[in-house]
Protein backbone atom coordinates (compact mmCIF):
# COMPACT_ATOMS: atom_id res chain seq x y z
CA UNK A 1 0.00 0.00 0.00
CA UNK A 2 1.68 3.16 -1.18
CA UNK A 3 0.78 6.80 -1.09
CA UNK A 4 -0.14 6.83 2.59
CA UNK A 5 0.93 10.01 4.38
CA UNK A 6 3.43 10.04 7.19
CA UNK A 7 2.82 9.40 10.85
CA UNK A 8 1.13 12.66 11.71
CA UNK A 9 1.34 16.03 9.99
CA UNK A 10 2.22 18.42 12.80
CA UNK A 11 4.09 21.21 11.07
CA UNK A 12 3.03 24.80 11.48
CA UNK A 13 3.60 27.68 9.07
CA UNK A 14 4.92 31.14 9.71
CA UNK A 15 3.68 34.21 7.82
CA UNK A 16 6.27 33.77 5.07
CA UNK A 17 4.76 30.40 4.20
CA UNK A 18 7.82 28.41 5.29
CA UNK A 19 7.31 25.41 7.53
CA UNK A 20 7.87 26.10 11.20
CA UNK A 21 8.06 23.41 13.83
CA UNK A 22 5.96 23.73 17.02
CA UNK A 23 8.89 24.18 19.42
CA UNK A 24 11.88 24.80 17.22
CA UNK A 25 13.79 27.29 15.11
CA UNK A 26 13.23 28.04 11.45
CA UNK A 27 13.93 24.44 10.46
CA UNK A 28 15.82 25.55 7.34
CA UNK A 29 19.38 24.81 8.35
CA UNK A 30 20.84 21.42 7.53
CA UNK A 31 24.16 20.49 9.11
CA UNK A 32 26.60 18.70 6.78
CA UNK A 33 27.37 16.11 9.48
CA UNK A 34 24.50 13.97 8.22
CA UNK A 35 25.19 14.02 4.50
CA UNK A 36 27.16 10.78 4.52
CA UNK A 37 24.29 8.96 6.25
CA UNK A 38 21.53 10.11 3.94
CA UNK A 39 20.99 9.19 0.31
CA UNK A 40 22.58 11.99 -1.77
CA UNK A 41 19.48 12.94 -3.75
CA UNK A 42 17.53 16.24 -3.63
CA UNK A 43 14.42 14.80 -1.97
CA UNK A 44 16.47 13.84 1.08
CA UNK A 45 17.49 17.45 1.64
CA UNK A 46 13.93 18.61 1.10
CA UNK A 47 12.13 16.16 3.36
CA UNK A 48 14.63 15.17 6.02
CA UNK A 49 17.31 17.87 6.24
CA UNK A 50 15.18 20.52 7.94
CA UNK A 51 13.79 17.99 10.41
CA UNK A 52 17.31 16.91 11.35
CA UNK A 53 18.32 20.53 11.89
CA UNK A 54 15.35 21.07 14.19
CA UNK A 55 16.07 17.94 16.23
CA UNK A 56 19.72 19.01 16.46
CA UNK A 57 18.63 22.39 17.81
CA UNK A 58 16.53 20.84 20.59
CA UNK A 59 19.24 18.37 21.60
CA UNK A 60 21.92 21.08 21.58
CA UNK A 61 19.89 23.33 23.88
CA UNK A 62 19.34 20.57 26.43
CA UNK A 63 22.99 19.50 26.35
CA UNK A 64 24.19 23.07 26.67
CA UNK A 65 22.01 23.87 29.67
CA UNK A 66 22.89 20.55 31.31
CA UNK A 67 26.62 21.33 31.22
CA UNK A 68 26.85 25.14 31.51
CA UNK A 69 26.21 26.46 35.02
CA UNK A 70 26.62 30.08 33.86
CA UNK A 71 23.85 29.57 31.31
CA UNK A 72 21.51 28.15 33.94
CA UNK A 73 22.25 31.05 36.31
CA UNK A 74 21.54 33.54 33.53
CA UNK A 75 18.20 31.92 32.81
CA UNK A 76 17.21 32.02 36.47
CA UNK A 77 17.31 35.83 36.41
CA UNK A 78 17.96 36.00 40.15
CA UNK A 79 15.47 33.29 41.11
CA UNK A 80 16.43 30.06 42.88
CA UNK A 81 14.80 27.90 40.20
CA UNK A 82 12.69 28.19 37.08
CA UNK A 83 10.20 26.08 35.17
CA UNK A 84 9.84 26.14 31.40
CA UNK A 85 6.75 24.53 29.87
CA UNK A 86 6.68 23.07 26.35
CA UNK A 87 3.70 23.94 24.18
CA UNK A 88 2.75 20.24 23.94
CA UNK A 89 1.50 20.24 27.53
CA UNK A 90 3.57 17.10 28.08
CA UNK A 91 7.02 18.37 29.08
CA UNK A 92 8.59 20.69 31.61
CA UNK A 93 12.20 21.81 31.95
CA UNK A 94 13.15 22.46 35.59
CA UNK A 95 16.34 24.47 36.16
CA UNK A 96 18.26 25.57 39.22
CA UNK A 97 21.84 26.62 39.65
CA UNK A 98 23.19 23.08 39.89
CA UNK A 99 20.84 20.89 37.90
CA UNK A 100 18.56 20.51 34.93
CA UNK A 101 15.65 18.07 34.94
CA UNK A 102 13.10 17.09 32.30
CA UNK A 103 9.73 16.00 33.66
CA UNK A 104 6.34 14.94 32.37
CA UNK A 105 4.61 17.00 35.07
CA UNK A 106 5.26 20.40 36.59
CA UNK A 107 6.61 19.40 39.98
CA UNK A 108 7.05 22.95 41.19
CA UNK A 109 4.68 25.75 42.18
CA UNK A 110 6.63 28.29 40.17
CA UNK A 111 5.10 30.33 37.36
CA UNK A 112 5.68 28.59 34.04
CA UNK A 113 7.88 30.19 31.44
CA UNK A 114 7.70 29.47 27.72
CA UNK A 115 10.15 26.80 26.59
CA UNK A 116 9.71 27.86 22.96
CA UNK A 117 11.16 31.21 23.90
CA UNK A 118 14.46 29.59 24.80
CA UNK A 119 14.82 28.22 21.29
CA UNK A 120 13.92 31.51 19.67
CA UNK A 121 15.82 33.85 21.99
CA UNK A 122 18.34 35.47 19.62
CA UNK A 123 20.21 37.32 22.40
CA UNK A 124 20.61 34.13 24.39
CA UNK A 125 21.84 32.29 21.29
CA UNK A 126 24.33 35.01 20.38
CA UNK A 127 25.83 35.02 23.85
CA UNK A 128 25.89 31.22 23.98
CA UNK A 129 27.74 30.86 20.70
CA UNK A 130 30.70 32.74 22.15
CA UNK A 131 31.21 30.09 24.82
CA UNK A 132 33.02 26.77 24.71
CA UNK A 133 30.13 24.95 26.36
CA UNK A 134 27.84 25.83 23.47
CA UNK A 135 30.34 24.58 20.91
CA UNK A 136 30.81 21.35 22.83
CA UNK A 137 27.04 20.93 23.03
CA UNK A 138 26.76 21.57 19.31
CA UNK A 139 29.26 18.81 18.54
CA UNK A 140 27.63 16.44 21.01
CA UNK A 141 24.18 17.11 19.57
CA UNK A 142 25.45 16.36 16.08
CA UNK A 143 26.87 13.06 17.33
CA UNK A 144 23.61 12.12 19.03
CA UNK A 145 21.43 12.91 16.02
CA UNK A 146 23.81 11.11 13.70
CA UNK A 147 23.81 8.20 16.13
CA UNK A 148 20.05 8.01 15.86
CA UNK A 149 20.42 7.62 12.10
CA UNK A 150 23.19 5.05 12.43
CA UNK A 151 21.74 2.83 15.16
CA UNK A 152 24.09 4.01 17.92
CA UNK A 153 22.83 2.55 21.21
CA UNK A 154 24.31 5.31 23.39
CA UNK A 155 22.78 8.03 21.21
CA UNK A 156 19.34 6.44 21.34
CA UNK A 157 19.52 6.16 25.12
CA UNK A 158 20.40 9.85 25.37
CA UNK A 159 17.50 10.82 23.15
CA UNK A 160 15.08 8.66 25.12
CA UNK A 161 16.23 10.40 28.33
CA UNK A 162 15.38 13.81 26.87
CA UNK A 163 12.37 12.57 24.87
CA UNK A 164 9.75 14.87 26.46
CA UNK A 165 11.54 17.92 25.03
CA UNK A 166 12.60 16.46 21.68
CA UNK A 167 9.68 14.16 20.85
CA UNK A 168 7.88 16.54 18.51
CA UNK A 169 11.06 17.13 16.55
CA UNK A 170 11.65 13.36 16.42
CA UNK A 171 8.06 12.84 15.31
CA UNK A 172 8.39 15.32 12.47
CA UNK A 173 11.63 13.60 11.45
CA UNK A 174 9.74 10.30 11.35
CA UNK A 175 7.12 11.93 9.12
CA UNK A 176 9.79 13.12 6.74
CA UNK A 177 11.40 9.68 6.60
CA UNK A 178 8.04 8.12 5.71
CA UNK A 179 7.56 10.64 2.93
CA UNK A 180 11.06 9.98 1.67
CA UNK A 181 10.76 6.19 1.50
CA UNK A 182 7.41 6.65 -0.23
CA UNK A 183 9.26 8.66 -2.87
CA UNK A 184 12.10 6.20 -3.39
CA UNK A 185 10.07 2.98 -3.19
CA UNK A 186 9.21 2.71 -6.88
CA UNK A 187 12.87 3.27 -7.79
CA UNK A 188 13.97 0.60 -5.33
CA UNK A 189 11.40 -1.85 -6.70
CA UNK A 190 12.50 -1.20 -10.25
CA UNK A 191 16.17 -1.68 -9.36
CA UNK A 192 15.48 -4.93 -7.53
CA UNK A 193 13.19 -6.46 -10.16
CA UNK A 194 14.85 -5.26 -13.35
CA UNK A 195 18.54 -4.75 -12.73
CA UNK A 196 19.18 -6.88 -9.67
CA UNK A 197 20.73 -3.85 -7.96
CA UNK A 198 20.41 -4.58 -4.26
CA UNK A 199 22.17 -1.46 -2.97
CA UNK A 200 19.02 0.66 -2.95
CA UNK A 201 17.11 -2.07 -1.11
CA UNK A 202 19.77 -1.99 1.58
CA UNK A 203 19.43 1.78 1.88
CA UNK A 204 15.65 1.43 2.00
CA UNK A 205 15.96 -0.70 5.13
CA UNK A 206 18.43 1.79 6.57
CA UNK A 207 15.66 4.37 6.35
CA UNK A 208 13.11 1.96 7.80
CA UNK A 209 15.47 1.46 10.72
CA UNK A 210 15.77 5.24 11.17
CA UNK A 211 11.97 5.46 11.08
CA UNK A 212 11.58 2.90 13.85
CA UNK A 213 14.09 4.62 16.14
CA UNK A 214 12.71 8.11 15.52
CA UNK A 215 9.20 6.83 16.27
CA UNK A 216 10.38 5.29 19.54
CA UNK A 217 11.75 8.65 20.66
CA UNK A 218 8.58 10.43 19.54
CA UNK A 219 6.07 8.19 21.31
CA UNK A 220 7.46 7.49 24.77
CA UNK A 221 5.04 7.14 27.70
CA UNK A 222 3.56 10.53 28.52
CA UNK A 223 3.40 11.88 24.98
CA UNK A 224 -0.34 11.27 24.67
CA UNK A 225 -1.52 14.86 25.43
CA UNK A 226 -0.22 16.14 22.09
CA UNK A 227 -0.04 12.85 20.21
CA UNK A 228 -3.75 12.08 20.40
CA UNK A 229 -4.73 15.57 19.28
CA UNK A 230 -2.36 15.37 16.35
CA UNK A 231 -3.76 12.00 15.31
CA UNK A 232 -7.32 13.27 15.53
CA UNK A 233 -6.46 16.17 13.26
CA UNK A 234 -5.48 13.91 10.34
CA UNK A 235 -7.85 12.38 7.81
CA UNK A 236 -7.74 8.61 8.23
CA UNK A 237 -8.33 7.68 4.60
CA UNK A 238 -5.16 5.71 3.91
CA UNK A 239 -3.47 6.46 7.23
CA UNK A 240 -3.38 5.24 10.83
CA UNK A 241 -0.74 5.91 13.52
CA UNK A 242 0.62 2.39 12.98
CA UNK A 243 0.22 1.74 9.27
CA UNK A 244 3.49 3.23 7.97
CA UNK A 245 5.33 0.70 10.16
CA UNK A 246 3.03 -2.32 9.84
CA UNK A 247 3.05 -2.19 6.03
CA UNK A 248 6.76 -3.08 5.89
CA UNK A 249 5.91 -6.56 7.23
CA UNK A 250 8.74 -6.62 9.74
CA UNK A 251 8.25 -7.84 13.34
CA UNK A 252 10.41 -5.16 15.01
CA UNK A 253 8.72 -2.32 13.14
CA UNK A 254 5.40 -3.91 14.05
CA UNK A 255 6.37 -3.82 17.72
CA UNK A 256 7.21 -0.11 17.43
CA UNK A 257 3.86 0.41 15.69
CA UNK A 258 2.09 -1.26 18.61
CA UNK A 259 3.64 1.14 21.11
CA UNK A 260 2.68 4.06 18.87
CA UNK A 261 -0.97 3.02 18.65
CA UNK A 262 -1.13 2.30 22.38
CA UNK A 263 0.32 5.70 23.25
CA UNK A 264 -2.16 7.53 21.00
CA UNK A 265 -4.82 5.80 23.07
CA UNK A 266 -8.50 4.99 23.23
CA UNK A 267 -9.72 8.30 21.82
CA UNK A 268 -8.87 7.08 18.31
CA UNK A 269 -10.77 3.78 18.59
CA UNK A 270 -13.65 5.14 16.47
CA UNK A 271 -11.11 6.16 13.84
CA UNK A 272 -9.51 2.72 13.80
CA UNK A 273 -12.94 1.10 13.60
CA UNK A 274 -13.86 3.30 10.63
CA UNK A 275 -10.56 2.39 8.97
CA UNK A 276 -11.41 -1.29 9.40
CA UNK A 277 -14.89 -0.86 7.93
CA UNK A 278 -13.64 0.81 4.76
CA UNK A 279 -10.31 -1.02 4.29
CA UNK A 280 -10.00 -2.29 0.74
CA UNK A 281 -6.70 -4.01 1.31
CA UNK A 282 -6.22 -6.85 3.83
CA UNK A 283 -3.06 -5.23 5.16
CA UNK A 284 -5.04 -2.10 6.07
CA UNK A 285 -7.74 -4.22 7.69
CA UNK A 286 -5.13 -6.16 9.67
CA UNK A 287 -3.46 -2.91 10.73
CA UNK A 288 -6.75 -1.54 12.06
CA UNK A 289 -7.38 -4.72 14.07
CA UNK A 290 -3.79 -4.64 15.29
CA UNK A 291 -3.93 -0.98 16.35
CA UNK A 292 -7.14 -1.44 18.31
CA UNK A 293 -5.74 -4.56 19.99
CA UNK A 294 -2.61 -2.68 21.07
CA UNK A 295 -4.77 0.04 22.61
CA UNK A 296 -6.86 -2.54 24.48
CA UNK A 297 -3.85 -4.38 25.85
CA UNK A 298 -2.42 -1.10 27.18
CA UNK A 299 -5.80 0.18 28.47
CA UNK A 300 -7.61 -2.83 29.89
CA UNK A 301 -10.78 -0.85 30.60
CA UNK A 302 -11.63 -0.76 26.89
CA UNK A 303 -10.56 -4.31 25.96
CA UNK A 304 -14.05 -5.83 25.88
CA UNK A 305 -15.42 -2.79 24.05
CA UNK A 306 -12.79 -3.29 21.37
CA UNK A 307 -13.91 -6.87 20.80
CA UNK A 308 -17.41 -5.53 20.09
CA UNK A 309 -15.97 -2.84 17.82
CA UNK A 310 -14.09 -5.47 15.84
CA UNK A 311 -17.19 -7.57 15.36
CA UNK A 312 -19.40 -4.62 14.46
CA UNK A 313 -16.88 -3.33 11.93
CA UNK A 314 -16.41 -6.73 10.31
CA UNK A 315 -20.20 -7.20 10.19
CA UNK A 316 -20.49 -3.88 8.36
CA UNK A 317 -17.90 -5.08 5.86
CA UNK A 318 -19.99 -8.15 5.17
CA UNK A 319 -23.11 -6.05 4.71
CA UNK A 320 -21.21 -4.02 2.12
CA UNK A 321 -20.34 -7.28 0.32
CA UNK A 322 -16.65 -6.88 1.04
CA UNK A 323 -14.93 -10.08 -0.08
CA UNK A 324 -12.74 -10.84 2.93
CA UNK A 325 -9.18 -12.05 2.61
CA UNK A 326 -8.60 -15.41 4.24
CA UNK A 327 -6.35 -14.05 7.01
CA UNK A 328 -8.83 -11.54 8.44
CA UNK A 329 -11.04 -13.95 10.39
CA UNK A 330 -8.18 -15.82 12.13
CA UNK A 331 -6.42 -12.49 12.69
CA UNK A 332 -9.52 -11.11 14.37
CA UNK A 333 -9.91 -14.30 16.44
CA UNK A 334 -6.37 -14.10 17.78
CA UNK A 335 -6.81 -10.41 18.56
CA UNK A 336 -10.07 -11.05 20.41
CA UNK A 337 -8.46 -13.88 22.37
CA UNK A 338 -5.65 -11.56 23.49
CA UNK A 339 -8.13 -8.90 24.55
CA UNK A 340 -10.30 -11.35 26.51
CA UNK A 341 -7.24 -12.68 28.34
CA UNK A 342 -5.82 -9.25 29.05
CA UNK A 343 -6.12 -9.74 32.83
CA UNK A 344 -4.66 -13.24 32.74
CA UNK A 345 -1.20 -12.33 31.47
CA UNK A 346 1.56 -12.08 34.03
CA UNK A 347 3.21 -8.73 34.57
CA UNK A 348 5.90 -8.42 31.91
CA UNK A 349 7.01 -4.88 32.69
CA UNK A 350 10.37 -6.10 33.98
CA UNK A 351 11.04 -8.43 31.04
CA UNK A 352 13.06 -7.54 28.00
CA UNK A 353 11.44 -7.67 24.61
CA UNK A 354 13.26 -9.53 21.84
CA UNK A 355 11.78 -9.06 18.39
CA UNK A 356 11.16 -12.04 16.17
CA UNK A 357 13.71 -12.53 13.41
CA UNK A 358 13.19 -10.37 10.35
CA UNK A 359 12.89 -13.59 8.36
CA UNK A 360 9.47 -14.18 9.95
CA UNK A 361 6.56 -12.63 8.07
CA UNK A 362 4.48 -11.10 10.88
CA UNK A 363 1.33 -11.53 8.80
CA UNK A 364 1.87 -15.22 8.09
CA UNK A 365 0.44 -17.89 10.37
CA UNK A 366 2.82 -20.19 12.21
CA UNK A 367 2.26 -23.90 12.79
CA UNK A 368 -0.27 -23.15 15.54
CA UNK A 369 -2.18 -20.68 13.34
CA UNK A 370 -0.94 -17.60 15.22
CA UNK A 371 0.35 -14.38 13.68
CA UNK A 372 3.67 -13.07 14.99
CA UNK A 373 2.43 -9.49 14.67
CA UNK A 374 -0.14 -10.20 17.37
CA UNK A 375 1.75 -12.82 19.40
CA UNK A 376 4.49 -10.35 20.33
CA UNK A 377 2.07 -7.62 21.41
CA UNK A 378 1.87 -8.21 25.20
CA UNK A 379 5.63 -8.34 25.66
CA UNK A 380 6.32 -5.47 23.26
CA UNK A 381 3.87 -3.17 25.03
CA UNK A 382 5.00 -3.91 28.57
CA UNK A 383 8.76 -4.12 28.07
CA UNK A 384 10.96 -1.11 28.94
CA UNK A 385 12.12 1.02 26.05
CA UNK A 386 15.66 -0.20 26.63
CA UNK A 387 14.53 -3.55 25.25
CA UNK A 388 14.21 -1.92 21.84
CA UNK A 389 17.81 -0.76 21.84
CA UNK A 390 19.61 -3.51 20.03
CA UNK A 391 22.61 -4.94 21.84
CA UNK A 392 25.49 -6.50 19.95
CA UNK A 393 24.47 -9.99 21.04
CA UNK A 394 20.89 -9.62 19.79
CA UNK A 395 19.83 -10.94 16.40
CA UNK A 396 19.30 -8.44 13.61
CA UNK A 397 15.77 -7.07 13.63
CA UNK A 398 16.01 -5.60 10.13
CA UNK A 399 17.59 -7.21 7.08
CA UNK A 400 21.19 -6.55 6.16
CA UNK A 401 22.74 -6.52 2.68
CA UNK A 402 22.29 -10.24 2.09
CA UNK A 403 18.52 -10.23 2.66
CA UNK A 404 17.50 -6.64 1.89
CA UNK A 405 16.05 -7.33 -1.55
CA UNK A 406 14.20 -10.47 -0.46
CA UNK A 407 12.55 -8.70 2.46
CA UNK A 408 11.74 -5.66 0.35
CA UNK A 409 10.09 -7.90 -2.25
CA UNK A 410 8.06 -9.61 0.47
CA UNK A 411 6.58 -6.25 1.45
CA UNK A 412 6.41 -4.52 -1.93
CA UNK A 413 6.88 -7.03 -4.73
CA UNK A 414 4.55 -9.51 -6.46
CA UNK A 415 3.89 -11.33 -3.18
CA UNK A 416 2.43 -8.15 -1.74
CA UNK A 417 0.26 -7.75 -4.82
CA UNK A 418 -1.03 -11.29 -4.36
CA UNK A 419 -1.80 -10.46 -0.73
CA UNK A 420 -4.29 -7.82 -1.92
CA UNK A 421 -7.92 -8.67 -2.58
CA UNK A 422 -8.13 -9.01 -6.38
CA UNK A 423 -11.88 -8.44 -6.38
CA UNK A 424 -11.57 -5.00 -4.81
CA UNK A 425 -8.20 -3.77 -6.03
CA UNK A 426 -7.96 -3.23 -9.77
Amino acid sequence: MEGAPGLIGLQQRNPSGQQRQPDGGDGLRHSPEYQDVLMPIPTTEMYIGAALADLHEHVRLVMWLATDEAARVALLEGEQSATYAASTGAAWLLIDRDTLRIERKNLSDLPERNYSGLLRNDILAQNARRGRAWKRADRSAAAVVKGLLQNDRHALRQLLDMAPLVEVAAYILANRIVEHIDLIRSTVRRNVSESGNHGLARRYWDYANMLGRATLVATTPGSRPWLTGAAKSVEWSTWTPSFSLVRERNPWLGAVAARTAAEVGAEVLPDYAAALRRARHPLMAADAIFGMTAIGLRDKTVAEHIVHLLDESLATRRQLNQVEHEIITPFRNQAADLLRRVDDDADRSSQSFTATSFHVDPLAQDASGAFALLSQLPAALEAPLSSFIRAAAMPDVLPGPKHASTMFTRAWGPEQQAFANPVLLH
